[in-house]
């Protein structure tokens, strides 16, 4: 038999092998394919209200007069009135820190000259303004709060105040952190075990886990979608959420 009787059957050989093995490459990548699809990816989720266990408060105390002096007189005066009065109501020396004194220097108003230029660098001086903050900063957060709401009383007395919104914040977040990423990490596992289970399957191991933003929100405000804290509410809402993906079998 001559070898050119032998070619087609050769040719048929060759291409029928090739089949055979782009058969068998097509089935190991579509079972490695639906290996890598089968998990389950859930968002676990954790609450908890906390009350605030450290707070700080400011109060400006601002005077003018005609010389600095005077000013700054008056200024002694009303810190001196507003840090007595804040220590009366269980407030600890070491808990208010009087900040630095800030002078403004108040101008008559500007004229024009006869050419319409502005004259103000020969404004003549009317007076000074000094103001201080005194702020508070303390564990006592029902004490400090109680003082922000009532010392505005000195302004009866004449001293000039200006009393600003609490700061209330929460000094253990690490701590809280911890425990609240651990129940919305068994939270994601029971939503996992649930999706399973109505889909005949059974839950495998865990393949990865991360934690999203941690959100310190009002405890009844609406929830926010980033990060931060919250420092106006004395009672806050801690938020975790965590992202886990699991095998099924």
């Amino acid at each position: 038999m001559s070898t050119q009787r032998f070619m087609p059957i050769v040719g048929a050989l060759i291409v029928g092998l090739a089949l055979v093995t782009s058969a068998i490459l097509v089935s190991v990548a579509f079972k490695h394919s639906r290996e890598g699809d089968d998990t389950i990816r859930v968002n676990g989720t954790a609450r908890r209200i906390v009350h605030s266990d450290y707070i700080i408060w400011d109060a400006d105390v601002s005077y003018q007069a005609t010389t600095v002096s005077e000013a700054y007189s008056a200024l002694q005066g009303g810190t001196s009135k507003l840090t007595e009065y804040i220590a009366s109501k269980g407030v600890k020396a070491d808990e208010i820190f009087p900040l630095a004194i800030q002078t403004s220097v108040l101008y008559e108003k500007a004229q024009n000259n006869d050419n319409g230029m502005d004259e103000s660098i020969y404004r003549t001086v009317k007076g000074y303004r000094l103001s201080q903050t005194i702020e508070v900063r303390s564990n006592d957060v029902k004490a400090v709060e109680a003082v922000s709401r009532t010392a505005t009383e000195l302004i009866k007395q004449g001293v000039s105040l200006v009393s600003h919104a609490p700061q209330y914040r929460i000094t253990n977040l690490a701590e809280l952190k911890d425990s609240i990423l651990a129940e919305a990490a068994s939270n994601a596992r029971v939503r996992a075990q649930q999706i399973a289970k109505s889909s005949g399957q059974s839950l495998g191991p865990l393949s990865y886990s991360h934690m999203g933003l941690m959100s310190v929100t009002g405890a009844y405000d609406d929830e926010q979608s980033g990060g931060g804290e919250d420092t106006q509410s004395i009672d806050k809402r801690v938020t975790v959420m965590v992202t886990s993906a699991y095998r099924i079998r």
